[in-house]
């Protein structure tokens, strides 16, 4: 495999049409946000040179959906005007992200008892605390927040008789203390799961619950739809061959690529119908080290460290310090106790967004926590950074994006 140093010079490759396989994170709301998201967003880089046109969400079969864009770019010295013709596919997985996806309080308090107490969550996160403080201070904060649910309750009942104590409401407490001891119980536990809405508590534990559950390889739906995603693409590519194939994940979806990924690269097939193209990856914020860490992915680990080995791939991991949910700049099998020192992938790029929004946006942006994980999928005001668009719609070859955008970055 070249890398993008070796094409940093070559002639830029004329691409036409470009098919991108994203794989979302744990989200439920499905293909239809995504289309709608996609295309607000890619419509703001249009300007006098750069026409988008984004097409309607066809259903593909099962949970894939595609939409077609075009993106017709003026050249600056030829004036020319090259357009790439994207089919962009979303391999969704929204039904199975459902059925993991708590709701009620109770739900909740059982997801607490899963993740926190295991020893081998505890040994994951002393490692990731090692690897990234952020990271694990997200990793933590659930368990904070629920052992302060927890001491609440425990004080109101052990401090009650003291308060009531010679007090003229003894003698109603005592009366109805059994109704009044369930509104209680009930009240809190109302005010705390709002609590845990609105400061993403409870976005977390879904996200950490699967995480566990992913790790000891007991979602078997997942397993049998990465096969039917690999049939898929293979099959797509042999009856309608793309000059440039991307897969994209962001966040837990990252987790998911890995799979179909190392089923891709062991499938002659797949050897045969690209025999001298990269297999080209763009990551958005993931987490790996949330999985890798933990003792029992081994499965995991293996097939991570294949790609991460592979010389037929080329991989862009982009992360953001301001992220609190990904392991920014980190190896995706860092401190996982394998050697990754002769690992050629994956190209890891530190996205610094402060520098692509205004100031008074940036101090709106930073004020949600949520809203921040997903700043890959948007639009920045500014240009000069990564912008994924440019590499989804825009025109050039996904080779020379990857070293022009790390090229600059080293010049910085």
């Amino acid at each position: 495999m070249n890398s993008p140093d070796d094409h940093q010079n070559d002639e830029k490759k004329t691409i036409h049409n470009r098919r991108i396989y994203y794989f979302g994170g744990f989200d439920p709301r499905g293909a239809g946000h995504y289309h709608k998201l996609f295309g607000t967003q890619a419509r703001k880089i249009q300007d006098k040179a750069v026409k988008i046109q984004i097409g309607s969400r066809k259903k593909l079969g099962g949970f894939t959906n595609l939409w077609k864009i075009s993106c017709e770019t003026q050249q600056s010295e030829s004036k020319e005007t090259e357009t790439v013709y994207t089919t962009h596919i979303f391999m969704g997985w929204d039904d199975i992200i459902r059925k993991h996806w708590i709701k009620s309080p109770f739900e909740i308090i059982y997801s607490f008892f899963l993740i926190y107490i295991q020893p081998e969550s505890w040994s994951a996160l002393n490692r990731v605390r090692k690897c990234f403080s952020p990271a694990f201070f997200s990793g933590v904060f659930p368990f904070i927040f629920f052992i302060s649910y927890f001491l609440i309750i425990i004080l109101f009942f052990s401090t009650k008789e003291i308060i009531l104590e010679n007090n003229f409401l003894y003698i109603f407490f005592n009366k109805f203390s059994l109704l009044i001891n369930i509104f209680y119980l009930a009240s809190l536990t109302y005010i705390f799961y709002v609590l845990a809405k609105h400061t993403g508590v409870l976005w977390l534990m879904r996200i950490f619950r699967f995480n566990i559950i992913f790790s000891k390889n007991k979602i078997k739906e997942i397993e049998i739809r990465q096969k039917e995603w690999v049939e898929k693409i293979i099959s797509q590519q042999m009856q309608d061959p793309a000059d440039e194939i991307i897969f994209s994940a962001h966040s837990v979806g990252t987790l998911l690529l890995v799979g179909v990924i190392d089923d891709l690269l062991a499938d002659n097939r797949w050897s045969e119908i690209n025999p001298k193209e990269n297999t080209q990856i763009l990551t958005l914020g993931q987490c790996y080290p949330f999985i890798s860490l933990m003792p029992s992915a081994t499965r995991f680990r293996i097939a991570l460290q294949r790609i991460c080995k592979s010389d037929r791939i080329l991989w862009l991991d982009v992360t953001a310090r301001i992220d609190p949910l990904c392991f920014y700049g980190m190896h995706p099998l860092q401190d996982s106790g394998v050697d990754i020192r002769s690992f050629p992938q994956p190209i890891t790029y530190k996205a610094r967004f402060f520098k692509m929004y205004s100031p008074d946006q940036w101090k709106e942006i930073k004020r949600n926590k949520m809203l921040v994980h997903f700043l890959y999928l948007l639009a920045p005001e500014k240009s000069g950074g990564f912008n994924i668009y440019e590499f989804f719609y825009g025109t050039g070859h996904f080779e020379n994006k990857v070293a022009q955008l790390t090229h600059a970055r080293n010049k910085n």
